[in-house]
């Protein structure tokens, strides 16, 4: 009948509007979501691209405390081999200005490969071997499977040579040694540095330890891609002794995952 219609169309319509509402309130929560969760990436963005900032930073201060230092000691050598052997006076005037050219094309890097980072290590060790002429020795082991396109940590290597060099072995008695030894274990790239120095103890004792600000500052560094990675980097330094208990020297280790990302490499 027609009366049983316009019931039928009455519930119809108070059907259609309250689904019509339901759809309208689901939109708006669903719309307000996404809002709140698109504001809460783009902060954490803008956290991250800051973190990332301020380690980039980070690792140009590092630059210039550290090379205005080595240009210093560099200078000095130059002056004594002038005087007691122009050939290897400008052997090493050729090899500063390779390490210069070096540092300069690594300068605005966060991270780097193996390969590169190495040709930057070598030139910097057979510098500072010449500098110290008999008192420091350094040997480099790259085992056949590790693959030199592996991202680190820019300034990682040198770092570590550095406070090998610096804190370790300067104030040794007898000739220094500096092993770097790069391999694969597992699914994983080790960078191993050892020295023989006298500590961190006997170091922190003579004053030479210093704050210990490159280490701190890749550690920092590597916080931050961890944070981005399933799998970790882990850095650890270890003090070294003979069965004596006397200080031996000190090993520093990096552990760099397969996959491991930098950023977009």
């Amino acid at each position: 009948s027609t009366y049983q219609i316009q019931i039928v169309r009455s519930l119809w319509n108070k059907w259609f509007i309250q689904l019509f509402y339901s759809l309208a309130v689901l939109i708006f929560i669903a719309g307000a979501v996404f809002i709140f969760i698109r504001r809460k990436h783009n902060k954490k963005m803008e956290q991250l691209n800051r973190k990332k900032l301020e380690n980039e930073l980070q690792i140009r201060t590092l630059h210039s405390k550290v090379l205005p230092h080595f240009t210093k000691n560099v200078l000095t050598a130059i002056a004594s081999f002038a005087m007691d052997d122009n050939r290897k006076a400008g052997k090493y005037i050729s090899l500063f200005a390779r390490f210069s050219e070096l540092t300069l094309a690594n300068s605005d890097k966060n991270y780097n490969t193996l390969e590169e980072e190495m040709k930057y290590i070598r030139t910097y060790l057979e510098l500072e071997e010449m500098r110290f002429r008999n008192k420091l020795q350094y040997e480099i082991t790259i085992e056949n499977d590790v693959d030199m396109q592996t991202f680190v940590p820019a300034m990682a290597l040198h770092t570590y040579c550095d406070n090998a060099i610096r804190h370790g072995l300067v104030n040794k008695k007898g000739p220094g040694k500096l092993n770097l030894t790069i391999k694969r274990n597992g699914g994983e790239t080790i960078i191993s540095v050892r020295d023989n120095g006298i500590g961190r103890k006997r170091s922190a004792e003579l004053g030479t330890h210093g704050n210990q600000l490159g280490l701190k500052l890749i550690q920092q560094q590597v916080d931050f891609y961890n944070s981005q990675n399933e799998w970790k980097i882990k850095q650890e330094i270890n003090d070294l002794h003979d069965e004596q208990g006397k200080a031996t020297g000190t090993l520093i280790e990096l552990y760099i995952p397969d996959g491991y990302r930098f950023g977009s490499n």
